[in-house]
């Protein structure tokens, strides 16, 4: 940092550099954010339905450091914030009883404006719902 010789000025530009400082490394993390969390599903009507009768292969459940999907799931490693309804996010990939962990980065979730629609972009793309 260039040091100016006028004190306030000095004062100012090296707040001013923390907070951008700070502001940038608050957007990577290894949370999901609290709005991305829930259960979601392929369909409404699925959601409609008691949570003990649902057997949509698609649903997932997404919470802090994990996505949980019916037979696999996804430990997150890291989350880049790129705004408030999207984020790009690193896990590793688990499948129950097949073969070994695996490495995904740079997939992203999207949510709604309404916070009830997510997309998520991987290897593929779903399109789900809100249950919960």
């Amino acid at each position: 940092m260039r040091k100016l010789r006028v004190s306030g000025l000095t004062i100012a530009a090296t707040l001013m550099s923390m907070t951008i400082a700070g502001a940038a490394s608050a957007q990577e993390n290894d949370r999901i954010p609290a709005q991305f969390h829930g259960v979601w599903n392929s369909s409404s009507f699925i959601c409609e339905m008691p949570a003990d009768e649902r057997s949509d292969d698609g649903a997932i459940a997404i919470e802090a450091t994990a996505i949980q999907y019916i037979e696999s799931g996804e430990e997150v490693s890291a989350v880049r914030v790129l705004n408030d309804n999207e984020i790009e996010y690193d896990a590793t990939y688990e499948e129950a009883g097949d073969g070994p962990p695996e490495s995904r980065t740079g997939q992203t979730l999207t949510l709604s404006a309404s916070g009830r629609a997510l997309r998520l972009i991987s290897d593929y793309m779903n399109d789900y719902v809100r249950c919960e």
